[in-house]
């Protein structure tokens, strides 16, 4: 047997020293993202913040004025102390609590979201890493297999049995099995590269796919209809929409901020004869003329667009539920095409091809391209394999990611 080129020899040294990771520790390793950290430390730090907004909106003021009085009674020193209190007449108090629960609630279901989205990366990430591996395994044991054949035929050509023109074809299958196990080898280098970056792992060493993928239960099509019914509960709908509750409390704030505002406060002053007087003071700022229009039409413009959003994240929300249940439907027709005709009938072409072979009966081309369609047949329902895992993860993710909602809304955590 042929000894295996470099590459995939230095391929195969290394991997025991991979980073053995399987599908549920790779779910696991998202929260370790810095956008998904950066996402949780600014919640955490909004609503630390939020707890000392005042139950005041208005600072108190005061103004302290000495001088020199002048007057019959002589030249003395004057001074004259005011001290006012400003309530906001346009319940801004509210209105801000308000604008900034609802920022809270965005920022919290905007966490979620991305930690779907993240979710949903690695598990694909991952997939796509066993897929590799799987291939270049296959990818391997072909090339053995075309090595040996290559011997053979290279020797039964010396003794004239079969022609050089037999022998070349076995070399060039052998060329090509070998160019196909390099090529899966680059494919497993760049698929682990990115199922590490998606896991927050360092680039090397480089992770290494092990285990199943978990054997997941979906609801049935009837029950599924009605899931693609509460498209507005999935997180990015469920963010998008709370961005307008947000921006529409924006608004109001915006509003209050430039209401009017009463004024209630004391005076005290001295004269230069040395009299004293205090006095109560009452005023009002009345937002007769600018009462905020520029800031308002702003909040109002953005209110707009953030509810124009939500709308579409709902829309594309329940197309996306739609759809994932149709490729639940599609991967598992077409694995069950692939494993349960296609395969079959490949394998028992290739055990006929090579039994007539050992007899004189067929050509070598003729078990070569048996061989080669038994390779591209197995190809394919490797990919099919992966492509009914992956929908049926990412349909097991979306219905996770609403009942996380409903647990929430019935008393779990914000």
């Amino acid at each position: 047997m042929r000894a295996l080129p470099p590459i995939l020899a230095t391929f195969l040294l290394l991997l025991p020293t991979a980073h053995a990771l399987d599908f549920a520790g790779a779910i696991g390793l998202t929260p370790s993202l810095p956008q998904f950290q950066a996402a949780q430390n600014a919640l955490k730090i909004r609503v630390d913040l939020d707890r000392s907004l005042p139950s005041v909106s208005g600072n108190p003021e005061a103004t302290l004025s000495p001088g020199i009085g002048f007057g019959p009674s002589g030249t003395g020193p004057a001074l004259q102390l005011a001290l006012v209190q400003s309530w906001n007449l346009g319940d801004l108090r509210q209105t801000r609590e308000d604008a900034a629960r609802t920022e809270r609630a965005a920022l919290t279901a905007d966490v979620r979201a991305r930690q779907l989205r993240l979710k949903l990366d690695a598990a694909r990430a991952w997939l796509q890493l066993a897929e590799a591996q799987k291939l270049l395994q296959a990818a391997l044991a072909e090339q053995v297999l075309a090595a040996e054949l290559q011997q053979m035929t290279q020797k039964a050509a010396q003794r004239g049995a079969l022609t050089m023109a037999d022998a070349a074809e076995a070399r060039a299958f052998t060329g090509e099995a070998e160019l196909r196990a390099v090529f899966y080898e680059g494919e497993v280098h760049d698929r682990a590269a990115e199922l590490a970056r998606q896991c927050a792992l360092p680039p090397t060493p480089l992770p290494e796919a092990t285990g199943q993928p978990p054997a997941v239960t979906l609801p049935d099509e009837a029950q599924w209809l009605q899931i693609v019914a509460r498209a507005a509960e999935m997180p990015e709908a469920r963010t998008r929409q709370l961005q307008a509750d947000a921006e529409r409390a924006r608004m109001a704030e915006m509003r209050a901020m430039h209401a009017s505002t009463l004024q209630i406060g004391g005076l005290f002053q001295r004269d230069a004869a040395g009299d004293m007087q205090a006095l109560a003071t009452v005023g009002i700022r009345w937002a007769a003329f600018d009462h905020g229009q520029r800031a308002t039409a702003v909040a109002a413009e953005q209110t707009a667009r953030a509810e124009g959003e939500a709308a579409q994240a709902n829309h594309d929300g329940a197309h996306l539920l739609a759809m994932a249940w149709h490729e639940v439907e599609h991967s598992r027709e077409r694995e069950a095409v692939l494993r349960q005709k296609i395969m079959p009938a490949v394998e028992d072409l290739v055990r006929l091809r090579e039994q007539a072979f050992s007899r004189g009966a067929a050509t070598v081309f003729e078990v070569l391209r048996a061989r080669r369609d038994r390779s591209e047949a197995n190809r394919r329902l490797t990919e099919a394999e992966t492509e009914r895992l992956w929908a049926e993860i990412k349909a097991w993710l979306l219905h996770a990611a609403l009942n996380e909602r409903a647990e929430s809304s019935t008393g779990g955590q914000p």
